[in-house]
């Protein structure tokens, strides 16, 4: 997976899924929290992305707004 493709899955991701009231809505983010996971194991020097969109789930930093923001991610290739 591409970097890019990271990014998009972390920018549609609904981070809070977990506290939601409808099954539906947290069936659906757990979903898309299983293959964020799955793409981070399937290549961990994309870590640092996540890491990014995590701090500021955890309030720790700015929305992430573009792949740029994360500087050399944005130049990776896929494998």
């Amino acid at each position: 997976m591409t970097p890019a493709a990271l990014w998009h899955l972390c920018e549609a991701h609904d981070w809070f899924y977990m506290y939601s009231d409808d099954h539906a809505a947290w069936r659906a983010g757990a979903a898309e929290a299983a293959a964020i996971q799955a793409a981070l194991r399937a290549d961990l020097s994309l870590s640092p992305l996540y890491a990014r969109w995590i701090a500021w789930v955890n309030g720790e930093a700015e929305h992430p707004t573009t792949l740029e923001d994360l500087g050399e991610l944005k130049d990776q290739k896929a494998v």
